[in-house]
């Protein structure tokens, strides 16, 4: 269990969470983390506190989001693709950041001091896969989606990060999985 403080954007004001994050596997090309708890402190009433903790339902999840991670874009088909605007970028440049950030973790896990020397990261070309055909931002879904971020180091390394997102629809769950290639 982890107890975090983040900023409330909806109170305008810091609160304290606690989640639990776990790593479902050791793969050396892939970060994988899952959240299968998240609520705010102070605790919830006690009716609610004693509610069943579930595992991640992997069962539950679209065959598309399921299995090993995708290598980069294929070439051959955008049906389910869709390339993120400037502007779109630039409003969901924290969480997008993070991602690029856990890509370029993937590479540079083992040298903590060269992962902080190529920060800040630049982003470049963002590619969202989901499950529907999408034509704007507005209408993907984020719960499950593929992330393709292309991006620049510090040091001028272009990286290109996978960043796989799911749900398996329950609030406190969340899986990510990121690798990145140079």
């Amino acid at each position: 269990m982890l107890t975090l403080r983040a900023w409330d954007l909806a109170r305008g004001c810091f609160c304290k969470f606690e989640t639990k994050v776990w790593y479902p596997t050791q793969k050396k090309d892939c970060f994988h983390v899952i959240t299968s708890r998240c609520r705010t402190l102070p605790p919830l009433p006690p009716e609610k506190e004693e509610k069943e903790e579930s595992g991640f339902d992997i069962l539950s999840l679209d065959e598309l989001f399921k299995g090993n991670m995708p290598d980069w874009l294929p070439g051959d088909s955008k049906l389910h693709y869709y390339e993120m605007k400037e502007s779109e970028v630039e409003q969901a440049k924290e969480w997008l950041l993070l991602y690029a950030e856990l890509a370029w973790y993937t590479k540079k896990q083992t040298d903590p001091f060269m992962f902080e020397y190529g920060k800040p990261l630049e982003l470049r070309k963002i590619t969202v896969q989901t499950k529907e055909v999408v034509d704007s931002m507005k209408n993907v879904k984020l719960d499950n989606a593929v992330f393709y971020i292309s991006f620049r180091t510090r040091c001028g390394v272009v990286c290109k990060g996978v960043i796989r997102r799911t749900r398996d629809g329950r609030p406190e769950h969340l899986s990510v999985e990121a690798k990145c290639f140079m």
